[in-house]
């Protein structure tokens, strides 16, 4: 290799070797449980943990929940989230409106149902509102799987 190319190599491998990636969220700890309405479980229902501003590191984390109700929280495609305090959020578009069926790509997201007008919500909409919701979970350092989220139909 010319003496010419030499400083351009180990710039490189200098970049790389600093691209490592930072320790800051390698605690994240599991964090599931399950979502449920009027004592059933709710299948289909955007959960999201939102930290506490004091939370450090800060790691908002969702899922949306599976059969029986059942969630396992996860923070940029990665399992489980820091220890500390959050609010959760928790909701779920329902069909159109007007009875009529959904296309399945709006349907699964919440966000574009909303925005497109068309749908109803199954969970109250005073649960999926972060300002308002009387949710929140405190995670341990061990994590905890054995949340419970029980969603009222008549919550306002």
């Amino acid at each position: 290799m010319s003496r010419r190319r030499l400083p351009f190599v180990w710039f490189a491998l200098a970049l790389v070797a600093g691209c490592g990636g930072s320790n800051e969220f390698s605690g994240l700890v599991p964090v599931g449980g399950t979502v449920t309405m009027d004592g059933k479980p709710l299948e289909g229902a955007t959960i999201s943990f939102v930290p506490e501003p004091k939370n450090d590191p800060s790691t908002p984390g969702s899922d949306i929940t599976g059969s029986g109700g059942s969630f396992k929280a996860m923070y940029r495609n990665r399992p489980g989230l820091a220890p500390g305090k959050y609010k959760v959020v928790i909701n779920k578009a329902g069909g159109a409106a007007d009875g009529k069926k959904l296309p399945d790509a709006i349907a699964k997201d919440p966000y574009m149902a909303k925005l497109a007008g068309v749908n109803k919500e199954e969970a109250p909409p005073a649960y999926a509102d972060v300002a308002k919701t009387p949710l929140s979970a405190e995670i341990p350092a061990g994590g905890d799987t054995g949340l419970t989220f029980p969603l009222k139909s008549t919550a306002k």
